[in-house]
């Protein structure tokens, strides 16, 4: 989240500012283009592996469809084709452009209102310094979620890992 909300801060000053105080930017892991991981968390609660049975997901969910860093770590348009499906249900399929439309169809219609105060927020923009990124390769990173019949959304989905830079 540091390296998102530092290209937030980079747009709050001034080009001369940035001159003066900042030589290059160093980002680790930067999740610049979003997280599918997010999807879950908003659809179904993010408990990675802690089993069910410590935690529950529903009020896991709850909690977490209130944190406004969530939203922010949705994979980005930008980085997306307009049809590449990245969460498969029974009943339909979404992309990156139905957002609004996976939160209202998993219970949370709110979710769409929420998205549309961050329009323009995570925009992947020049921060108008020198930036360096630091990540990882070939490691299998969630890609899609898929659930099953009767599991949307309150079950954990399928994880389909692809090739990323990290778990």
């Amino acid at each position: 989240m540091g390296n998102l909300y530092l290209l937030q801060f980079f747009k709050t000053v001034s080009s001369s500012w940035k001159k003066q105080y900042i030589k290059r930017y160093i980002a680790i892991s930067g999740v610049f283009g979003g997280s599918v991981k997010s999807i879950r968390a908003l659809v179904s609660g993010e408990i990675e592996s802690i089993p069910r049975v410590f935690v529950d997901p529903d009020e896991v969910r709850s909690f977490q469809r209130t944190f406004q860093s969530i939203y922010w770590l949705l994979p980005k348009k930008q980085l997306w084709g307009k049809h590449e499906e990245i969460v498969f249900t029974p009943e339909r399929n979404y992309t990156v452009y139905d957002f609004g439309k996976l939160l209202e169809d998993a219970g949370f219609p709110i979710g769409k209102d929420i998205l549309k105060t961050l329009e323009g927020t995570t925009d992947i923009k020049d921060p108008g310094v020198d930036v360096y990124c630091i990540h990882g390769s070939n490691i299998e990173t969630a890609s899609q979620f898929r659930w099953g019949p009767k599991r949307f959304p309150d079950y954990q989905p399928e994880q389909i890992d692809g090739e990323g830079d990290g778990p």
